[in-house]
């Protein structure tokens, strides 16, 4: 786990509901959202809003690291959510990441600046 997720979710901001549910996830790319040549993180969001997406719940970050063991390497998925600050200021999401064959499966957080810009092969994950 990397220092920023470890920090949001030792957090007051990440909290548990106390009902489980189960939750219909999608991966989706720019490239998918109509994006042939990447967006920024705010049009990315809206077009997954657009088409009846929503944001993922805090949770989903830790969850699907926990629940995503055959993760390919080098595939790095950017959970879609509100963003969170952690301790330092520090604003990002969750990314779930397998970066190497012999490496370890990482939950961290991505600091792209809020208005950055995103390649339309990287993938993002939203509940459908």
């Amino acid at each position: 786990m990397g220092i920023w997720a470890r920090d949001v979710l030792n957090s007051s901001a990440f909290t548990l509901t106390s009902i489980e549910s189960e939750l219909d996830l999608i991966c989706i790319s720019p490239n998918e959202l109509g994006f042939k040549d990447g967006a920024y993180r705010k049009d990315i969001y809206q077009q997954a809003l657009d088409r009846g997406l929503t944001l993922c719940p805090l949770e989903v970050g830790p969850q699907l690291r926990l629940q995503h063991r055959n993760h390919p390497v080098r595939e790095s998925l950017q959970i879609g959510m509100e963003p969170q600050v952690d301790s330092d200021g520090h604003v990002s999401e969750f990314r779930v990441v397998h970066s190497s064959t012999d490496g370890p499966l990482w939950l961290v957080g991505d600091h792209k600046h809020p208005d950055g810009f995103w390649k339309n092969d990287e993938y993002f994950i939203f509940v459908k």
